[in-house]
């Protein structure tokens, strides 16, 4: 759950997404302070009363996306030539005010990704095949959904332009599921092309010298989960055969 604030700086965190970022600290190392913590901190309206400066600086942070950790550990790293697909599962905490309001949006929630580390071609070849078995993964769940493409600010050095890179080089395309209740829909998952920015600011090198691109892609299990109710409801009868044929496999190993 935790990460260096080290890394996150250097990847450009703190300058394009502080809204979400989410601060690990503890009681300075002084009695006094402690002892006063002891005696007077409380819990008033869900969060905890005390004064500011009996915490220590923050040294670590919750980590907002899990592939984070894969390219901390390729920083000053030469790939091998075939490139490098990972696989990861984990917690996440992005902090978004008031839109943590249900399942659609959590301050803590669990993502799976398929991470990509290569050239470009490998990288693109990558998310291509992802996306091909993500759709008939989502069609047997018989969810009604679309990919459109997507903006995050990542790259360079404003928001607008940002913006503007990802949507002409078709960087980041998220799937949006229907949320019939609300005549809205939702992004669960979403395929993402980095290009060269990991692999310039970690120092990540393919074998022939040149900094590694990345992609992956991300789906959020609480989203999926939430939209997958949304559209066939909650009684188990009325899901997909598929998903069905499914969890009775899956109960009949256990």
């Amino acid at each position: 759950a935790l990460i260096s604030p080290d890394y996150l700086e250097k990847v450009k965190y703190f300058e394009n997404f502080p809204h979400s970022l989410s601060f690990v600290t503890h009681l300075r190392e002084d009695l006094e302070v402690i002892e006063n913590f002891s005696r007077d901190a409380c819990c008033e309206n869900g969060a905890v009363d005390v004064d500011g400066d009996a915490f220590a600086k923050a040294q670590a942070m919750l980590s907002p996306t899990v592939c984070h950790h894969l390219y901390m550990g390729l920083a000053d790293s030469t790939l091998p030539e075939e490139g490098l697909i990972a696989t990861a599962f984990g917690n996440c905490f992005r902090y978004e005010s008031s839109n943590m309001a249900s399942l659609e949006r959590l301050w803590n929630f669990s993502m799976r990704e398929i991470i990509f580390v290569g050239t470009g071609e490998f990288v693109q070849d990558g998310l291509d095949r992802a996306r091909e078995k993500m759709n008939a993964i989502l069609d047997d769940m018989g969810l009604a959904y679309r990919i459109e493409t997507a903006t995050d600010p990542f790259f360079i050095g404003n928001f607008r332009n940002q913006a503007a890179y990802q949507n002409a080089f078709e960087l980041k395309f998220e799937v949006r599921l229907s949320l019939p209740y609300k005549g809205d829909t939702l992004a669960a998952g979403s395929y993402n092309r980095h290009k060269d920015f990991f692999g310039r600011s970690l120092n990540i090198k393919r074998a022939d010298g040149k900094a590694a691109e990345t992609g992956c892609v991300g789906f959020g299990v609480e989203r999926l989960a939430f939209a997958f109710i949304a559209q066939h409801g909650p009684d188990v009868a009325d899901w997909p055969t598929a998903v069905r044929q499914h969890m009775e496999t899956s109960q009949a190993k256990w």
